[in-house]
């Protein structure tokens, strides 16, 4: 497999994780929660 090919598998799941995370919550609140955790770092 070359780059591009496992570049676009690991672009697909955590698409999906993140599409799964989202279903729980509200866009605002996901957002606020990534604002929050960028502060942190």
């Amino acid at each position: 497999m070359n780059y591009e090919k496992i570049s676009e598998k690991i672009e697909l799941q955590i698409g999906t994780l993140f599409e799964e995370l989202r279903s729980g919550i509200s866009a605002r609140e996901d957002s606020r929660a990534f604002g929050a955790m960028i502060e942190n770092e």
